[in-house]
């Protein structure tokens, strides 16, 4: 199956502190999130959007941890896709830097 999308994209995400943001938004076309912690020292955790509103949460049950200098990937090969939106918090407060690249089938 081809696709008119480009495949990894680069998504042009806020930076992330120590309050939760919203990083990525729903994409119901989006196969998967790979999602980079550029940082050497701060750690990042993320959480689902959901209809519920789940805000991301240091060391939280619903977040995600990516810690320093780490990637980790959202949906295919080892998941089904994943399109939902994602928000991100950071373990210090400033301008820290979240790395996002969106992937189509």
């Amino acid at each position: 199956m081809s696709t008119s999308y480009p495949s990894p994209s680069a998504i042009l995400t806020p930076t992330v502190s120590n309050v939760s943001v919203a990083v990525v938004g729903v994409n119901l076309t989006r196969a998967g999130l790979y999602v980079f912690n550029p940082s050497a020292t701060v750690t990042l955790w993320v959480a689902p959007i959901t209809p519920a509103g789940t805000l991301a949460v240091a060391n939280g049950a619903a977040s995600i941890t990516i810690q320093p200098l780490q990637g980790l990937m959202f949906g295919p090969p080892n998941t089904p896709s994943w399109t939902n939106g994602m928000n991100a918090i950071a373990s210090a407060p400033g301008a820290n830097v979240i790395v996002i690249l969106e992937y189509y089938q």
